[in-house]
């Protein structure tokens, strides 16, 4: 039997996906700038399928909007030289700009590090929004007792 999480990702993989194939025509050498509506697809999918990650992306102001689409390619499982292609970036300026944002958002200078930075963002507060309501469902367990709940 499937459970929620098993479908959650498979929903998650099949959006990567399109988004993969959304982006192909501009991953090739001299290929033409990615479209604004093609950003706006792929800030949906975050907010899709990573919704606090894509809060803290939108609510931090030092980030810019080459730093925030760095971000969401990195969210969606892009790798560098991908990220390099579609935002016309060399090597070193891709590494330089991630350390850049990952100094921002964690006060970590190192760029290999931002990925799991990020992705960690969202394990940490899903595992206390989880422990809060097995909190909030034990003192309600416990108040029923009394009639209190």
């Amino acid at each position: 039997m499937k459970t929620n999480d098993d479908m959650t990702d498979k929903s998650t993989r099949l959006k990567t996906q399109e988004a993969r194939k959304a982006l192909a025509p501009f991953t090739s050498f001299r290929a033409p700038a990615v479209t604004d509506d093609i950003w706006d697809m792929l800030h949906g999918l975050l907010r899709d399928v990573h919704p606090i990650l894509y809060d803290v992306l939108s609510s931090n102001k030092d980030l810019t909007k080459s730093n925030r689409r760095i971000c969401v390619l990195l969210a969606l499982g892009f790798r560098a030289g991908e990220i390099g292609r579609l935002m016309s970036l060399s090597p070193q300026s891709l590494a330089n700009m991630k350390r850049h944002i990952n100094g921002i958002l964690f006060g970590d200078r190192n760029a290999a590090s931002l990925p799991y930075n990020m992705m960690r963002i969202d394990l940490e507060i899903s595992r206390t929004a989880h422990q809060t309501a097995i909190i909030d469902g034990l003192y309600c367990s416990e108040a029923k007792k009394v009639d209190e709940c």
